[in-house]
């Protein structure tokens, strides 16, 4: 008996249609029913780990399938898989209800929303393709590709297929499926309970969409391949067309960098090597060098003033980055995509990172310091990254601030050791900005373990990083 169907693949391509299709098609295999979730749930969970037919449904299990494989073939279960697939454009230019103030997924990483959070921290549109092709292209699985664009047109062929496929009966058809109840945890992935509609299979071609996809596959020409591999294009002319009709994708004129330091022997030095970094290629920058002051704190809770005024002084986008930061890539390319007022940064924790703030030249970038600034004056103890939480948590609760944020990805505040202790294939990547955490030194004459290991990993970075800038000049 076939035990497990999994349902994995690209985010954003019916995964959840097909679920809750299946679902309230009344699946049964023999005349036994099928079990599914009323969430999103691993394949790994121990729950579906046990008993009869089980249809699990998550989009990242596409990463973890071996572990899945294994797992099931030591209790000699079987698995088959249903790998959802979409055109990869129109899955980079959706937005998911439970987040949609910026695209669901771009090329490197996608957003991943908790009830606690929300970051843009998870795998890439380049990271899917990748696995979803080298599941298709393995002897050892079972399984079968189902298109978004055909599940949508018809439903029908799609649920005969399955059935096939499977083994599985259905009392239903899958074009009824919103006719009966729904999880509320399902609802929200769905976009709304609505019937099954073919009216957004080709999302991508509607032209304000046109910028956003021209600069995606420049920046990630690996998409081309994914894009005529899948059977979705067999050549670049619509290519050629979007970037005549959207010349602002082909932008990738640079903004101002901004930073500031205190006028003391270690941050001199960080800022002497970020000023290299942003030189050695070509960008344009202003270092602001300032009187050090009490403590640490008092120097971070400058950060919202100094960029007030840089917002006020200089034309165009400004990128600010902590002085004790390197840039290993131009970030513009990247940035000129953005057409959110601000964009800080978010690691895979959840939390905001004043490391690295965008700021258009925008109205609303003005409000978005303002604000800042105001709510660490409420605080007199809260450093500068505690109000961007606040924040965030604002705007999730529903709050018009007057201007919208961004979620940058974690490529433009690499802190180096994050990720030392576990690092997912898809977090691997190169990245434009490092971060080198300059405020261990503060920490140096601690009696501690994990302090001093710290500061060591710290000065080893940067000797390589110095070394490669300056050689032996570095003083």
């Amino acid at each position: 008996m076939l035990r497990n169907i999994a349902i994995c693949g690209f985010p954003r391509s019916g995964s959840t249609l097909l679920y809750m299709a299946m679902a309230n098609a009344g699946a049964t295999q023999d005349g036994l029913p099928v079990r599914f979730s009323p969430a999103e749930v691993s394949a790994l969970h121990k729950e579906n780990r046990v008993g009869d037919l089980v249809v699990t449904k998550r989009p990242k299990d596409i990463f973890a399938i071996d572990k899945i494989l294994s797992t099931l073939g030591r209790r000699r279960r079987q698995r088959f898989i249903l790998l959802t697939v979409r055109d990869p454009r129109s899955v980079l230019v959706s937005r998911h209800a439970s987040y949609d103030r910026q695209p669901f997924i771009g090329h490197d990483y996608s957003l991943n929303v908790t009830p606690d959070y929300e970051s843009f921290a998870d795998p890439g549109l380049s990271d899917y393709a990748d696995a979803v092709r080298e599941a298709l292209s393995r002897t050892d699985l079972s399984c079968r590709m189902i298109r978004y664009e055909k599940l949508v047109t018809t439903p029908g062929s799609c649920q005969r297929a399955i059935a096939r496929w499977t083994g599985l009966s259905f009392a239903h058809k899958f074009a009824s499926f919103h006719q009966r109840p729904i999880p509320d945890g399902l609802t929200m992935p769905l976009n709304g309970i609505r019937p099954i509609d073919a009216a957004r299979r080709n999302s991508w071609a509607d032209p304000v969409h046109a910028a956003r996809l021209v600069r995606q596959f420049r920046l990630a020409p690996g998409l081309f391949d994914h894009l005529e591999a899948l059977g979705y294009e067999t050549d670049r002319q619509w290519f050629d067309t979007l970037a005549q009709s959207a010349p602002e994708g082909l932008d990738d004129r640079c903004g101002t960098i901004v930073a500031y330091y205190t006028d003391d022997p270690v941050y001199r030095r960080e800022a002497r090597r970020l000023e290299a970094s942003a030189k050695r290629l070509g960008l344009p920058i202003v270092m602001t060098e300032m009187p050090s002051g009490q403590d640490w704190l008092t120097v971070v809770r400058r950060k919202a003033a100094f960029l007030a005024d840089q917002r006020r002084n200089l034309a165009g986008p400004l990128l600010y980055v902590d002085v004790d930061a390197i840039l290993h890539r131009d970030p513009w390319p990247y940035l000129r995509g953005i057409g959110e007022d601000v964009g800080v940064a978010v690691l895979r924790d959840g939390k905001m990172r004043g490391g690295t703030i965008y700021l258009a030249d925008t109205p609303g970038a003005h409000i978005f310091l303002k604000d800042w600034q105001q709510r660490m004056d409420a605080d007199p103890l809260a450093w500068d990254q505690w109000p961007l939480d606040d924040i965030q948590r604002d705007i999730r609760g529903g709050a018009a601030l007057g201007y919208t944020l961004n979620l940058l990805p974690p490529s433009l505040c690499g802190i180096f050791d994050f990720y030392r202790k576990r690092r997912e294939s898809h977090e691997d990547k190169p990245v434009y900005i490092e971060h080198l955490q300059a405020s261990r030194e503060n920490r140096a004459d601690e009696v501690n373990d994990s302090v001093q290991q710290a500061l060591c990993r710290r000065r080893a970075r940067v000797a390589e990083i110095e070394s490669d800038l300056f050689g032996n000049d570095m003083v």
